[in-house]
């Protein structure tokens, strides 16, 4: 039986915990420890990355080639999954392929909006380069929050048709 029994199923899609937002439980927003540790991530706080990485990087494979889901605002230099990125492919010897996906314009937050923002709107907004890094690669497709899924698909769909052997989707969290 393997370490990481859930990774070996053919199409993984694994959540950490739930996320309640403002919008949908105002109550919960901030009483909810793992939502608490979400939003203080998505500030890129040291501590909460420090924390989510602790409880994380021991169910996430080493010999993986980590990706992110985009921030949603291109000109945001640091985001807090993309700092949590760096920090585990540091460990345990994982490729860096987090600057493979990128976001070419600005869309709207799916979390903070409560509107689906349509797939076709999502995927002309994500761009793929260095396919060198992800040809042949299994890939673990990181995103902070998963409110539609549209954001994952639309990476994971970009990164098979670059070449990526398999893709694993991973979320920190869940909007219930």
């Amino acid at each position: 039986m393997s370490q990481y029994p859930w990774f070996e199923q053919k199409k993984v899609y694994k959540s950490f915990g739930q996320y309640y937002s403002y919008r949908k439980n105002p109550d919960l927003y901030n009483s909810h420890d793992w939502t608490n540790k979400i939003i203080l991530l998505k500030e890129c706080n040291k501590r909460a990355i420090r924390e989510i990485y602790n409880i994380i990087n021991k169910l996430i494979p080493s010999s993986i080639t980590l990706a992110v889901v985009p921030s949603s605002d291109p000109k945001k230099e640091e985001y807090g999954i993309g700092l949590l990125a760096a920090k585990l492919v540091k460990s345990r010897s994982r490729y860096d392929a987090t600057d493979c996906l990128i976001r070419r314009y600005k869309v709207r937050k799916q979390s903070m909006s409560g509107i689906r923002l349509p797939r076709g709107r999502q995927a002309k907004s994500i761009s793929i380069q260095k396919t060198r890094k992800i040809k042949g690669k299994d890939i673990l497709l990181l995103d902070d929050v998963r409110t539609t899924g549209v954001s994952l698909e639309v990476c994971e769909a970009k990164l098979l048709k670059a070449g990526a052997r398999s893709v694993k989707r991973v979320c920190l969290a869940q909007t219930v």
